[in-house]
């Protein structure tokens, strides 16, 4: 798909990575987080232009950050 991976980490249960592309014609840079919990999977992602990524990951990344399972 010509994406790229920026930064990936695993912990525990949960994997975050952070990567960018062309979507549709359009640059996109994207922020995800991926948490597995018995059988189930949930994935929380964050997407924005490339452009204006320096300034939307101020609030996106905290938000899929806090992201938690009871």
């Amino acid at each position: 798909m010509g994406l790229s991976i920026i930064s990936l980490e695993e912990k525990d249960n949960s994997i975050t990575f952070e990567y960018k592309g062309t979507m549709q014609g359009f640059d996109l840079h994207w922020y995800a987080k991926a948490v597995k919990k018995d059988n189930h999977v949930y994935l929380v992602t964050a997407t924005g232009a490339e452009n204006d990524w320096d300034v939307d990951k101020e609030i996106l990344i905290p938000n899929v950050n806090s992201f938690k399972l009871k």
